[in-house]
């Protein structure tokens, strides 16, 4: 990001995220125009829109850097009608998506566990995984698993994934919806306080 353009790499297959980005752009801004620079030799379109008052909101709510990236609190702490179309924002962006997980990558602490929440507050089960890397800033990557969630995480984001079942291995036997977890180990231990029924 500079002080005064708003920049968009995409591949040159994602004609309808282009076409996503240039009405958003259009709509915030005062119709300006929205620059496309096409490399067919990277196959990519890179779109410029020129706005420093945009720049300024932009870099104030969501951070500079990649490393700085960060959900704002009016997102974070909002209405949740306005979740899905940042998810989406965020993992059509620069995330993995197949039939059985969606993977999101980021090098700031701070967006991958915003992300997490914002899934968290509609329903969704998520995890983050931290990579360690030698000379270089840790990675921190937001996993969705599991068909259920993934399903409805996709559903949410509309992005026409047909997410496979995956038969998730039962771990402890359920009976009458409670479950079982096997006794691993039995110790004694001498204890002379009070004991308390609760």
């Amino acid at each position: 990001l500079n002080k005064s353009t708003l920049t968009f790499g995409l591949h040159t297959n994602e004609v309808e995220y282009q076409q996503e980005i240039t009405n958003l752009l259009r709509l915030v801004g005062e119709n300006q125009h929205v620059g496309v620079s096409i490399y067919p030799k990277n196959h990519s379109h890179v779109l410029r829109y020129h706005s420093k008052d945009l720049m300024t909101q932009v870099i104030d709510d969501f951070g500079r850097y990649q490393h700085d990236r960060t959900i704002p609190s009016w997102i974070l702490f909002g209405p949740e009608k306005n979740i899905a179309p940042v998810l989406r924002g965020l993992f059509c962006g620069d995330a993995w998506l197949n039939d059985t997980e969606a993977q999101l990558s980021t090098t700031s602490r701070d967006l991958a566990y915003g992300s997490l929440l914002l899934l968290n507050r509609l329903g969704i089960v998520a995890r983050i995984k931290e990579r360690n890397r030698a000379n270089r800033r840790a990675a921190f990557e937001v996993i969705v698993r599991g068909s259920d969630h993934l399903a409805k995480f996709y559903n949410l984001i509309d992005v026409g994934i047909q997410v496979r079942d995956v038969v998730t291995p039962v771990l402890y036997p359920q009976r009458d919806g409670k479950t079982y977890r096997r006794v691993q180990s039995v110790r004694t231990e001498h204890y002379e306080g009070k004991v308390y029924n609760l």
